[in-house]
Order: structure tokens, then C-alpha cells, then sequence
């Protein structure tokens, strides 16, 4: 089934950042989010890596300041819990937030 649907050839297709995402007319960028090597990802000539490296820094930001109290909620209490939620089945996203406020 998965050779009839071409599984295959959409997977490659996402390693080399081509557009795929037909409902938003651009490149999946999974792969982009989950490397960390330095070499450029090049997305309609585009480099793309400073851009995602900013996003991990304001992650990284934003779950230092979760975790210090700096962020606290709009009652200025320190957040305890995090609810984990996530839509369609990806889990990557919740799963990244979970790790990033870990305190350990």
C-alpha cells in the first residue's frame, strides 16, 4: 500500500525540502527542525538554518524564563504544570515543549 501511494519518493521529497505541503504551497521542514548540523538548509534558494536556529533560541528562552519564574502566568504565579496537547497526531511539538520545561 505504501508503494502504491508512493510513500517512498514523499519521503525523499521531504529530505531535500522540496514543496510538498500542498495546503500551504511550501517545504515540510520537519527535517530542518529536528537537525543540528550547521550546513545550510536551502529552501527556494533560500538558507533557512539562522531562522530555525532563532525559533530554537526563543524556545530555549522562553522555557529558561518558564523555569527561573521570570514568565509567570497573568496572576504572577509560577507555572507548576504544563498541559500537553496537540492536534492531527503530531506529537513532536508537545513532546519538544515537555522536554524544553523539564527542570532536571
Amino acid at each position: 500500500m505504501a508503494e502504491e501511494d508512493g510513500v517512498a519518493s514523499c519521503r525523499d521529497a521531504m529530505f531535500v525540502l522540496e514543496n510538498i505541503n500542498g495546503t500551504e504551497n511550501r517545504a515540510v521542514l520537519h527535517t530542518a527542525r529536528r537537525s543540528s548540523s550547521a550546513l545550510p538548509l536551502l529552501v527556494d534558494g533560500e538558507n533557512i538554518r539562522p531562522k530555525v536556529m532563532e525559533i530554537f533560541q526563543k524556545i530555549e528562552s522562553f522555557a529558561q524564563g518558564i523555569r527561573s519564574g521570570r514568565i509567570r502566568s497573568s496572576s504572577r504565579v509560577s507555572f507548576n504544570d504544563v498541559p500537553k496537547f496537540g492536534i492531527g497526531g503530531s506529537d513532536f511539538g508537545p513532546e519538544m515543549a515537555t522536554l524544553a520545561l523539564n527542570s532536571s
